[in-house]
């Protein structure tokens, strides 16, 4: 198995989503081995937590932030990240996961990081 797959495989989320109390919900980017790097995986559960939250009226806030030192370092272009073959050419063509309708009030939507750039 290459170096870091049996981290992609594992039964960790890459995008972990929680509801917090009432009203609130979070999204955590969870891969801090590699930086909250992005990743197809990544992208299906951001994808699936989003449509919980625009499914969900009671939910008002959604706060996204990342585990360990980093929050999002870009795409994870390794080789064992999900990408294919074409990892190079993916990564330079614009890739959309989707998209989302908002409702008329979309939730407060919050990012946080505990960089210290910033």
């Amino acid at each position: 198995m290459p170096d870091g797959m049996g981290e992609l495989m594992s039964g960790e989320p890459h995008a972990r989503f929680e509801l917090l109390e009432a009203g609130i919900a979070r999204i955590t980017l969870n891969r801090p081995e590699r930086l909250g790097a992005y990743t197809p995986r990544m992208c299906s559960e951001l994808l699936d937590a989003l449509r919980s939250v625009r499914l969900d009226d009671s939910i008002r806030v959604l706060v996204l932030t990342g585990t360990g030192r980093g929050f999002c370092s870009g795409g994870d272009v390794s080789e064992d990240a999900g990408f294919g073959d074409h990892t190079a050419h993916q990564m330079a063509v614009p890739v959309s996961c989707g998209r989302i309708r908002t409702r008329s009030s979309p939730p407060c939507t919050s990012s946080t990081s505990r960089s210290s750039a910033l």
